[in-house]
């Protein structure tokens, strides 16, 4: 009920990254945190109150704004377009960890997780990818791969599933959604994105979004 959510997310949205820019990953990522109020109402029944439909709406006139090209005419590559799916995973994620996390220990949970993430991705990867050669692999890609695997993945997660035993699904979600601010940064900085008008108003209404339905009141108590 975690892992499989976590590894389709993190399939997709690699797959994704390579048809966009890893700002506009990050950003059309960060819309998982607008979701989550609302896979909670479906799983948990808990309506969503107005401050999560009015962060609904403003998010997706950010998202609007971040595919519009130089030009302004409207467009989300095939890449955003399954970075947008993998956000609605993720959020499926965060609510699964959100109500069967606290009845687990944090670090079986998270192994489990993995375990099951990674049956995913290389379940995609037989079907779709050759078997690479090992003797072809540098020392760049190892210690690329160390830094992915230990500490974006495994330290990154074990702390995010330890974190969510004290705090509820979009809190969390809030938090996390810290990430958008940071990838756009590394991308503008180290990768070279260049930080158009409409991709910096966009990322200003996503985020937003994300506090409007996080912070602006609370979400509707009762059950429908």
């Amino acid at each position: 009920m975690v892992g499989l959510p976590e590894g389709l997310a993190f399939l997709i949205q690699n797959v994704g990254l390579t048809d966009t820019t890893p700002g506009r990953n990050a950003l059309l990522t960060a819309t998982y945190c607008v979701m989550v109020p609302f896979v909670d109402w479906l799983v948990q029944r808990r309506r969503p109150g107005a401050n999560n439909l009015v962060a609904a709406f403003m998010c997706l006139v950010g998202v609007g704004l971040v595919s519009l090209r130089g030009d302004l005419s409207p467009w989300l590559s095939g890449g955003d377009w399954l970075t947008l799916l993998s956000a609605l995973f993720f959020a499926l994620n965060i609510v699964a960890v959100g109500r069967y996390g606290s009845a687990h220990d944090s670090v079986t949970l998270t192994i489990v997780m993995f375990f099951v993430s990674s049956a995913v991705s290389l379940a995609y990867a037989l079907a779709r990818e050759p078997l690479p050669h090992a003797l072809d692999l540098g020392v760049d890609f190892w210690l690329q791969l160390a830094y992915l695997v230990v500490l974006a993945s495994v330290v990154a997660l074990l702390i995010q599933n330890v974190a969510q035993k004290k705090v509820d699904p979009s809190r969390a979600a809030l938090l996390l959604s810290l990430e958008s601010v940071f990838a756009m940064l590394f991308s503008v900085l180290l990768y070279g994105e260049p930080l158009t008008p409409q991709l910096a108003l966009g990322f200003a209404l996503v985020f937003s979004a994300v506090l409007v339905s996080e912070l602006a009141g609370g979400r509707g108590k009762g059950r429908a």
